[in-house]
């Protein structure tokens, strides 16, 4: 206990330091969440638009649970939380507050509480093709089990550099729609308009979107809901082809999956939660998502950049050889994606042509194994079967035949036969393969909405039975997949199809490249400008503040601890052949930063020192005013230039004082 109290006392004092500083710096409120990552906010001056301003991808995840403690006699409260009334008391009561600069409050998730449950009927009626595929994914399906923790997990938002945009509460429940519903509101307060978010039931989110009260907004802000490149594969083509990363216009290279990789990390924190107050719990995942913010993901950026900027360049490059290899196969490089959606729109079901054409070709192998197992088989109740009515097989192909206007029975050498066993095997591949996603993905959502770590003994004796079973149907499914793959090769359109989406969006990949590592150059400068400013005007205050010139000194070291020494292989053709943009800084829209830290920023007086970062040229110095001589400095001057002195000496005492 009293490790814990000098704890809390050391942290709010660093709390409290920070908040200082940050109103002195005019930095409260949205402002972090506007300026957590210099690649995607820090917009320029005259730079090209983007199709999507900022992408950011979201998610739950539950291993920071809290378990519910309750204190005994005490009554139940459910006015704010999830859950059903019980006589055990109240959840011990933290009152202390660790503010809104990354966490979401309760408050504002639960103004969405009337679309928490997710309305399955209300997407069917919505024509959503994936509406079916979420049923396993029903609240009442799993309200028990959260009934012994307070907070069940957190939800997070991240942009695509992963830098942390919104932490909320899941409360005693598992991943209801409010909680991404609160995400677009602070989305929308933030950044505006054209925002692309990932998410991975994005078509359950966009038909609750346009229900909820955001949907008018959201719809004029150009919000759009995407799905990531692993958890597309769970739904319906249709849904892929107008919303997956790969085939959406103004993506790039993103994969939308960086919560996934967050929660990776995230978990070595759960024990340290499992069992703390409410407060201490939200306090440790916000100095965690912090330091990993400042210390990892910003000083990681600049190696981000590079190594997509390389990837989209090695994708570009096999353009040629794509091409080449669709000439040879006599294929035009026509619009796939757009064919296969109208294709896909128009067919409710499977074309009654090619349906009793495939029928026909399959009750012609029925017909022939019939009397192979009559001549030759060695099971003798499958004969006896088939000699208790010869006849079936044969009159079931005469009745196709019939329907078909089939005048000379298919042979196997026939032209008819051979199309038709194509269409077989290319149905029976895709089936295969669709069945075969949907249970990997379903069986990584048990894992994650069932809570299968950190439980108790029966729950994981249920949960293991379960996965059991799930494991020996995609072992089944698996068995069926490559038996169809063997039968049917896909043909160049299927196989390059990827490969020649994967061109097109790093292109784009590039284009957002050239115009972020320009922001990141031009941030990193205007920074270290407008901070030595500000401690300069602390330094100049009447009485000076030298506490507040030591803290944004401090702050400002730390923000210099991110160079971007991975661009400087931009500037060597050799090693990045294909570069083009520059690396010029530009001028910030800000106008804040641009009076204080930017005076005047263009390609004549900016270039880029050897560590990766901008400095201005040596300028001829402005003429002295008229009654000045370089022989004598005027009395006020001499004034002004001890008092720098002793205020930077005294600085300098504090700073080795405090280190």
């Amino acid at each position: 206990m009293a490790f814990s109290a000098c704890d809390d006392a050391y942290v709010k004092l660093l709390r409290e330091a920070d908040g200082r500083l940050m109103r002195s710096l005019c930095r409260t409120g949205l402002w972090r969440r506007k300026n957590a990552c210099p690649a995607c906010t820090y917009e320029l001056k005259d730079e090209q638009e983007l199709l999507f301003k900022i992408l950011v991808t979201m998610d739950g995840s539950d291993s920071l649970k809290e378990v519910l403690r309750r204190s005994l006699g005490a009554s139940y409260d459910d006015s704010d939380d999830e859950g059903p009334p019980t006589t055990l008391g109240t959840q011990l009561h933290d009152p202390r507050d660790i503010g809104e600069d990354v966490y979401l409050p309760n408050s504002k998730v639960n103004v969405h509480e009337k679309h928490g449950d997710g309305d399955l009927r209300e997407m069917e009626d919505d024509g959503n093709p994936c509406a079916s595929r979420w049923g396993n994914m029903h609240a009442e399906k799993t309200s028990r089990m959260w009934r012994m923790f307070d907070e069940s997990g957190v939800f997070v938002c991240l942009c695509k550099h992963g830098f942390a945009l919104v932490v909320l509460d899941m409360v005693r429940s598992g991943e209801l729609s409010k909680y991404p519903l609160s995400v677009v509101e602070a989305l929308l307060d933030a950044f505006g308009a054209r925002i692309g978010a990932g998410y991975d039931t994005r078509c359950r989110l966009s038909t609750t979107l346009k229900h909820s009260s955001l949907g008018a907004r959201a719809d004029q802000a150009k919000f759009t809901c995407l799905v990531g490149a692993f958890h597309g594969h769970a739904h319906n083509r249709l849904c892929q082809l107008c919303h997956l990363e790969i085939y959406v216009l103004g993506m790039g290279l993103e994969d939308l999956e960086g919560c996934e990789r967050l929660f990776s990390k995230t978990n070595a924190l759960a024990l340290s939660t499992r069992y703390a107050s409410t407060f201490h719990r939200r306090q440790a995942i916000e100095q965690y998502i912090k330091h990993l913010d400042q210390f990892e993901t910003s000083y990681s950026l600049s190696k981000f950049l590079v190594d997509n900027y390389r990837q989209a360049l090695s994708l570009i490059s096999g353009e040629a050889d794509l091409r080449q290899r669709m000439a040879q196969k006599g294929i035009l490089s026509g619009e796939w994606l757009e064919q296969e959606r109208q294709y896909l729109t128009g067919l409710t079901k499977e074309p009654i042509e090619e349906t009793l054409q495939m029928e026909y070709y399959q009750r012609l192998i029925d017909g022939d194994a019939r009397q192979y197992s009559i001549h030759g088989t060695k099971h003798a109740i499958k004969r006896r079967q088939v000699n208790e009515n010869p006849k079936k097989a044969i009159d079931l192909v005469h009745q196709s035949e019939r329907l078909l206007g089939v005048e000379v029975p298919w042979t196997r050498a026939s032209k008819e036969y051979l199309e038709a066993a194509e269409l077989v095997r290319r149905r029976r591949y895709q089936r295969c393969l669709g069945e075969l996603e949907r249970l990997v993905v379903q069986g990584i959502f048990e894992l994650t909405k069932m809570n299968k770590s950190q439980t108790g003994y029966k729950l994981r004796k249920h949960i293991a039975q379960v996965l059991q079973a799930r494991s020996q149907a995609i072992k089944s499914a698996l068995e069926r997949y490559n038996g169809a793959a063997k039968a049917f090769k896909p043909p160049l359109p299927l196989a390059g199809a990827s490969r020649a989406f994967k061109i097109q969006r790093a292109r784009q990949e590039i284009e957002r490249l050239n115009i972020e590592k320009r922001r990141v150059i031009t941030h990193i400068h205007d920074e270290r400008m407008f901070l030595q400013a500000a401690e300069q005007d602390a330094l100049s205050a009447q009485p000076p503040d030298v506490i507040l010139a030591f803290q944004t000194r401090k702050y400002r070291e730390e923000r210099d601890r991110f160079p971007v020494p991975h661009l400087q292989r931009f500037k060597q053709p050799a090693s990045t052949p294909g570069f083009t943009g520059t690396l010029a800084p530009g001028i910030s829209l800000d106008p804040t930063r641009r009076s204080r830290g930017q005076a005047s920023n263009s390609d004549n007086d900016m270039e880029v020192d050897e560590d990766g970062l901008t400095a201005q040229q040596d300028r001829p110095r402005s003429p002295e005013p008229p009654g000045k001589s370089d022989q004598a400095l005027d009395v006020n001057d001499e004034d002004e230039q001890d008092e720098q002195e002793d205020l930077e000496a005294r600085l300098q005492v504090v700073m080795a004082g405090m280190d």
